[in-house]
Parts: structure tokens; C-alpha cells; sequence
């Protein structure tokens, strides 16, 4: 944890944080001046990356989303050529490792659970828990059981260069819209972690460092890579600016897309 914690925490970083948080308080921040500093962080001018490993179909390695899990990778690509087969093979291998353990963690009562793409695949455990809906984190995830759960994908690569700043706001308006959310990605640890550390911020109005906490004390694993704790803590701020507003959050993020170039991934 120390590493990615330590990205924010820096000095020059705090400072800043500082600075904004100052201005906020002050009512001295415009929308434009957040909107900028959002935009001059490097995270959010991230077009492509290479992945660095090769495609158990076609044995290349190309600028595509690729998807491991085990010994299994696959190309979007090849995966999108023969999609039922694949799946088949990726939920066989699934149910190999841990047939009948259900080992997702309850984060709000009633409300919302964080876990795995393991965890998904436990139909009767999920409806016990009482769960309606299932916002799925990653590429190459599938509405498993259509018929008993409501279905949410979200395409995110958990990469240090990807950018899960735009998922914030809607992931938080699906699950205020669930009964009760199962939110996962491959292991419940980055992707999905970051979305509930955002909706858990936006639920109890407190901090990004609040909310990791929170989130850490229910399921201990939960470590966001780098890239995503330096864009939960820049909406941490717009939370702030937006004084946990919804309607406020959907004006602010709505001028801030309009206002981003083509370089942009929004």
C-alpha cells in the first residue's frame, strides 16, 4: 500500500491538494481553475500503451486490451472471433481454482459488495446476499446469469496509463440505482476497488484516505494501482468543490469532457 498511498502523499502533491482544498473551503476555486489542474496531470492524456504479453490464439502482442487470467491470455481480438468458446474455457478454469467458495466482502450494509470474477459466478450465493445488480470492471466480462441479475460493464485495463476518472460518476448513479450492487473485476483489488473507494467517498462524504481505509478494513487486499489513487484523490476535490451534489457532479464532469481535447480518452 505504502507505494501507491505514497503518490499522493508526496510533498509537492500534498501541497497542492492543500492549496485546492484551501481555496474550496475559502470559496475561492472556480470550476475552470479545477478543471485545469485536473486536466495538467499526465494521467489524463493517455492514448495507447503496449501490452507485454503474447496471445495464446495468435501468439502476437499488439496494442489491445488483453485479458489473464491464470495461465490464460487472450487477445480482443481473437477473444471477439469465437466469444462463447473462449468464455467457456476462461469460467472452466474459474471453477477449477474455487468451485463453491463465495468470497466477496459486504462494503456498505445491505448495499454494496466488492469481490472477484470467481466471486460472480456464485449464482446462489449472490441471490441470498440479496444482490440485484452486478457492475462489471474489466474487459472480456460477461453478463453470466442475464435472467437474475441487471448487468453494468465498464471497459477499464487495470493500467497505470488507463484512465478510470470517467467511470466515477456513473458507476456512483448505477449503484445509488441498485437495490444492492456487486461490483467486481478479475480479483476485486484495483479496478473495481477504485470504484468502490469513489462510491464510498461520494456515499459518506469523506476522503479519499477515509475511504481507502474503509474499504481496506472490509476486504484487507484492496490496493488501486498508482495512476487510479492519483484520480480518486483529484475527485476527492470535486467532490469537495461540488459539496457532494450529485446534479452539482454531473455539471462539473460534464463541462470538464467538454472542454478536453482529442488527446482525451473521454
Amino acid at each position: 500500500m505504502g507505494q501507491y498511498i505514497g503518490l499522493i502523499n508526496s510533498e509537492e502533491k500534498e501541497q497542492e491538494s492543500n492549496l485546492i482544498e484551501e481555496k474550496i473551503h475559502m470559496k475561492e476555486l472556480t470550476i475552470d481553475y479545477l478543471i485545469k489542474k485536473i486536466k495538467s496531470n499526465k494521467y489524463f492524456k493517455i492514448k495507447h500503451f503496449q501490452q507485454d504479453k503474447s496471445c495464446e490464439n495468435c501468439k502476437t502482442n499488439i496494442i489491445s486490451k488483453q485479458m489473464q487470467i491464470s495461465d490464460y491470455t487472450i487477445c480482443r481480438n481473437c477473444y471477439l472471433k469465437d466469444k462463447e468458446k473462449n468464455f467457456t474455457n476462461i469460467k472452466t478454469i474459474l471453477n477449477k481454482q474455487n468451485e463453491f467458495n463465495f468470497n466477496g466482502n459486504e462494503i456498505i450494509t445491505n448495499k454494496l459488495f466488492l469481490g472477484s470474477i470467481k466471486d460472480s459466478l456464485q449464482k446462489d450465493n449472490l441471490k441470498k446476499l440479496g444482490i440485484t445488480n452486478i457492475l462489471m470492471i474489466g474487459y472480456y466480462l460477461n453478463e453470466i446469469y442475464p435472467n437474475d441479475f441487471n448487468y453494468l460493464n465498464f471497459e477499464i485495463d487495470d493500467n497505470p496509463k488507463e484512465n478510470i476518472f470517467k467511470f466515477f460518476l456513473p458507476s456512483i448513479k448505477y449503484i445509488l440505482e441498485s437495490k444492492v450492487c456487486f461490483v467486481h473485476c478479475i480479483w476485486g483489488k484495483s479496478r473495481s476497488a477504485s470504484i468502490v473507494i469513489c462510491f464510498v467517498m461520494f456515499y459518506f462524504k469523506i476522503s479519499f484516505k477515509e475511504a481507502f481505509k474503509f474499504v481496506k478494513r472490509k476486504r484487507t487486499f484492496v490496493l488501486p494501482n498508482e495512476s487510479f489513487c492519483t484520480q480518486l484523490k483529484y475527485f476527492d476535490l470535486v467532490l469537495k468543490f461540488c459539496k457532494y451534489d450529485l446534479k452539482k457532479i454531473e455539471e462539473f464532469m460534464n463541462k470538464f469532457n467538454g472542454q478536453c481535447n482529442n488527446h482525451y480518452i473521454y
